[in-house]
């Protein structure tokens, strides 16, 4: 495991690193060696949609592992797809669009039910 703040391994003071220490981290189509003291890839890491598993015709870790199924991923040039019906139906909010960052994710809102959700999302990510 790394220690994204500064770089070191937690379990620097075992007699030898873990296998998982050791491997290659895939990102961006390329593997990125770690390395003590440097995160993979730089210190600042932005999300690429798990772009591996949509080569191989898969969703994102993070659509397929959230328990309160909060999460969705789709095309949104294909307006019968799941995500862009639920786009259609709620008000959805982008962040930053002013800086002209053109975020493609899309936080949904709507009156029902709205505290549910964000109870059960609070429950896995917190307040």
């Amino acid at each position: 495991a790394l220690y994204y703040d500064n770089g070191t391994f937690f379990t620097k003071d075992l007699p030898k690193f873990q296998p998982y220490e050791q491997q290659a981290n895939f990102e961006y189509e390329e593997r990125f060696k770690r390395t003590e003291g440097k995160a993979p890839s730089g210190s600042a890491r932005k999300c690429h949609f798990c772009l591996h598993r949509l080569n191989a015709g898969m969703l994102p870790a993070c659509v397929t592992t959230c328990p309160c199924g909060a999460m969705y991923f789709g095309d949104k040039n294909n307006p019968k797809g799941l995500a862009m019906q639920l786009l259609a139906f709620n008000r959805g909010i982008r962040l930053k669009v002013s800086q002209g960052t053109e975020p493609r994710v899309y936080y949904l809102t709507s009156e029902v039910g709205t505290a549910d959700n964000l109870k059960a999302c609070l429950a896995c990510h917190g307040a």
